[in-house]
């Protein structure tokens, strides 16, 4: 329960976050150990807030191995000591970063386009996903 330990203010939203049951069910189909993902954030950010805790009640009914999820941390200018936001090319938070044996895939920048798990899953399937960012 990576969440509960760094966002603990916030388990009441991830609590009482309606996952889409169905959606998920196709997700679990089609996420595997070849899938990594990176998901940077700012607990000062409010879509970070609305929208990380769904993400980790998804993939804890996933059963994801925590180990596959790399939570970062950015400060209120989107920055860090490690530089992060360089290193990942950040435009807007939350940003999550899906791989693939290591190579990314697609992202979601800010926004869902339609709910978090829609989103995971027309990005894992392969379907054309463009997040609220793509083209800028």
């Amino acid at each position: 329960e990576m969440l509960r330990s760094l966002v603990g203010s916030e388990m009441c939203i991830r609590d009482s976050y309606e996952l889409d049951v169905e959606t998920a069910k196709k997700i679990k189909k089609l996420i595997n150990r070849k899938i990594s993902i990176k998901v940077i954030m700012g607990t000062w950010c409010s879509d970070s807030r609305d929208n990380v805790p769904g993400f980790f009640k998804l993939m804890d009914y996933l059963k994801f191995s925590d180990r596959r999820v790399e939570l970062i941390g950015l400060d209120v200018d989107k920055k860090n000591p490690n530089e992060d936001e360089l290193k990942y090319d950040i435009i807007n938070i939350p940003t999550f970063i899906f791989y693939k044996n290591g190579e990314e895939i697609n992202r979601i920048v800010e926004l869902t386009i339609e709910s978090i798990e829609k989103d995971v899953l027309k990005i894992l399937d392969g379907s054309g996903y463009e997040n609220a960012y793509y083209g800028f």
